[in-house]
């Protein structure tokens, strides 16, 4: 019981903000740092479920952009002589927040021993990171390629290449 009630709480909070990209920004603050760390649940399927809720959060942002599509600028702020306008921090710069904790998890999660379901997710979950926040899996350029190296090399790669 515990498994199937596990699995729906990775999957349930996708069919909260799928309708309402107002929702993106709390979601991205309340509900990413624990997605993060579900990351290392130990069943395998739980932890698919995880990543592609996760997966389905960054579609989001690259379909609505920040706060729900809106890109205009925040409320105005006075200050000093002038009106400025203050920048609207927006949902993506909290989801730019979860990408070094994730990945960091999922490259620890993505081994040798998973078996291609879990790492074709894995995988999907960072190509999904680099198409929305480019320029964010930069700094893990070095890991995610050795990780790569070491899938196509191993004994089983051949099952990993097309």
């Amino acid at each position: 019981m515990r498994t199937r009630h596990t699995k729906c709480s990775g999957s349930t909070p996708g069919c909260h903000w799928h309708p309402r990209p107002e929702l993106l920004q709390s979601v991205y603050k309340s509900v990413g740092p624990t997605l993060v760390f579900r990351f290392a649940d130990r069943e395998e399927s739980v932890r698919i479920e995880v990543w592609a809720t996760l997966t389905a959060l960054v579609k989001q942002a690259s379909v609505y952009g920040s706060e729900g599509g809106s890109t205009r600028l925040g409320k105005r702020k006075r200050e000093g002589e002038g009106m400025e306008g203050v920048e609207n921090e927006g949902g993506l710069s909290q989801l730019r927040q979860l990408v070094p904790p994730a990945t960091k998890s999922l490259l620890q999660q993505l081994t040798l021993k998973r078996n291609v379901a879990t790492l074709t997710s894995g995988f999907s979950l960072l190509q999904t990171l680099n198409a929305t926040l480019s320029g964010m899996l930069a700094p893990f350029s070095t890991p995610l390629l050795s990780l790569m190296a070491k899938l196509l090399s191993g004994p089983s790669g051949s099952q990993y290449r097309n």
